[in-house]
């Protein structure tokens, strides 16, 4: 399953209805602006208009990698554990 299907599938699993399959997800952390940004430029990058869900999942992704480098899925901060929370509850 690929394309469209894969975020039937995602949205209907998210939301439990697929009405708006290809719809920007709810960001609740402090990496919305940048997650919008980097979104936006893969959506670009591939000719399309404006990013869905799939560009959304990718960055989101991306980002995850990026912060468990630094050390965010370890630390002791709340806030930085906050944001690594919160990014692999929007995956889900």
């Amino acid at each position: 399953m690929a394309g469209t299907g894969l975020s039937v599938v995602i949205e209907h699993i998210a939301a439990g209805k697929a009405n708006n399959v290809m719809s920007q997800p709810k960001l609740d952390t402090g990496f919305s602006k940048e997650l919008k940004k980097a979104a936006e430029a893969v959506a670009q990058k591939n000719n399309r208009g404006e990013p869905n869900i799939e560009n959304y999942i990718r960055v989101i992704n991306e980002l995850i990698k990026g912060l468990e480098i630094l050390g965010y899925n370890t630390t002791k901060d709340a806030d930085n554990k906050h944001h690594m929370i919160n990014l692999k509850i929007i995956l889900k």
